[in-house]
């Protein structure tokens, strides 16, 4: 079985490209197998690694926040496509919160009949399990233990998780201005956002 390309956001990087990741000089690819989900990011978002998450107890990855569509259909790389949000789950990668959001495209069959994280479960049984045993060892085989999940290894509605904390997450957009007028290198293209 042939590896597949490990693509992230080179957000230290003029312009931000999506490229094949890196770690420690290497190029990155996934070894487990086959991903049964298109895996992506929502552009312009961030996980604040100075924010913990109280039913998390550890802080942000410092990178953009994960999506992993549940569509029927492939997605392209790089291809953006407009999604409902039907949950959240988060893993413990490296002791940082890596947060996955469960998504449909909106154009997808299902996405009529899936209305959140608890109808995933009833029509499509099994879909969340394999989703967080896919990130739980998609470092294995390799020097990684399984990742642990957070929140008791439950997918939960978006609103139910974070509607208690919102006097925390109000704080957010002070949080992503911080990071978005850190001093960058000048673009050549003088590309703005």
């Amino acid at each position: 079985m042939s590896p597949c390309l490990q693509f992230e956001i080179a957000t230290k990087e003029p312009l931000n490209p999506i490229k094949q990741d890196e770690k420690k000089g290497e190029l990155r690819a996934f070894k487990k197998g086959d991903i049964y989900f298109n895996y992506g990011c929502f552009p312009r978002t961030w996980e604040d690694p100075s924010f913990v998450h109280p039913d998390v107890g550890v802080g942000g990855d410092n990178d953009p926040l994960d999506v992993c569509e549940i569509g029927l259909r492939q997605i392209e790389t790089g291809k953006v496509r407009p999604v409902k949000v039907l949950g959240v789950l988060c893993m413990i990668d490296e002791g940082e919160a890596d947060w996955k959001v469960v998504a449909i495209d909106c154009d997808d069959p299902w996405a009529e009949k899936l209305k959140d994280i608890e109808d995933v479960d009833r029509l499509l049984p099994g879909l969340l399990d394999s989703i967080r045993e896919w990130f739980r060892t998609y470092k294995i085989p390799g020097p990684c233990i399984p990742h642990p999940h957070a929140l008791r290894e439950r997918a939960h509605p978006p609103r139910r998780l974070f509607a208690r904390n919102f006097n925390t997450q109000t704080r957010a957009p002070a949080r992503w201005k911080r990071f978005d007028m850190a001093p960058a290198k000048p673009n050549p293209c003088n590309w703005k956002p």
